[in-house]
């Protein structure tokens, strides 16, 4: 009997390491198949896919934020009942956003609040795949709340009898009568936007008139955005001769242009 406990001992303690290894071997996890049977919209697109010109492989609910967001219309895509849109946000890269149809001019300023981002959204009838895409709900412009206010990036004629003088102004006549007056200063002028350019090698393109000289204008390169037709005050510095190639020679050139509230 005592040369059978080893044996038994032996045959335990071998039962109990094999079921302590069974219970704690890495266990295989498989992969979940994501479905979504009731998919969350900002409430743009509605469940009818008769006419919907999208399709998309991956819904994220990921939300923009609810803050004000304050973009640059840069270009558009329009579809029987949607819009998308390319925009610019200051310190973020660009992006799209989808919204109700609705006439969209490339240059001007909108707001919205909040956004649905979805992913690898594709337009069929544009055959673009977004890979990622905000649905907004409501997009404001800029002027939404003067209807007498100019578009940014068009062209306005202002009338010769209006001259802007603002204290500690540079008129443009004295600027352009005297240009090596001011040649390297930082000077002040006032007038109303009659022309904005967004983005061209990284700065935006400010046309300026005050009245001072009939049909005479000033250029400001700024990272600032006006609306065409605003009037404004911006600080900057008088450069002369400025040959930026590609056909952009200024004789008269402000640059690093700042609102002066």
């Amino acid at each position: 009997m005592k040369n059978n406990i080893p044996i038994k001992f032996t045959l335990l303690i071998t039962a109990l390491s094999l079921s302590f290894a069974c219970k704690n071997k890495p266990k295989v996890i498989e992969s979940p198949i994501e479905s979504v049977k009731h998919e969350k919209t900002s409430g743009i697109f509605g469940n009818d896919s008769s006419h919907a010109d999208h399709t998309h492989t991956h819904t994220s609910s990921a939300s923009i934020g609810e803050n004000m967001h304050t973009v640059v219309a840069m270009e558009t895509l329009t579809t029987d009942k949607y819009i998308y849109i390319l925009v610019k946000e200051e310190g973020q890269e660009d992006f799209w956003i989808a919204t109700t149809k609705q006439e969209i001019v490339l240059g001007n300023v909108y707001f919205f609040r909040d956004g649905l981002l979805k992913t690898n959204f594709e337009s069929r009838e544009h055959k673009k795949t977004f890979e990622k895409i905000f649905f907004v709900s409501k997009l404001v412009p800029f002027d939404h709340g003067n209807t007498s206010s100019g578009n940014v990036g068009s062209n306005t004629e202002m009338s010769s009898n209006t001259k802007i003088k603002r204290k500690g102004s540079v008129k443009i006549s004295d600027l352009v009568s005297n240009p090596n007056k001011y040649s390297g200063k930082i000077i002040q002028v006032s007038g109303e936007c009659t022309k904005i350019n967004l983005n061209i090698m990284g700065r935006n393109w400010i046309h300026l008139r005050d009245g001072s000289a009939k049909n005479v204008e000033i250029v400001i390169t700024s990272s600032e955005i006006v609306q065409v037709g605003q009037t404004f005050s911006m600080s900057g510095i008088v450069v002369l001769d400025k040959d930026f190639g590609s056909g952009y020679q200024y004789d008269i050139l402000l640059e690093n242009g700042v609102l002066v509230k």
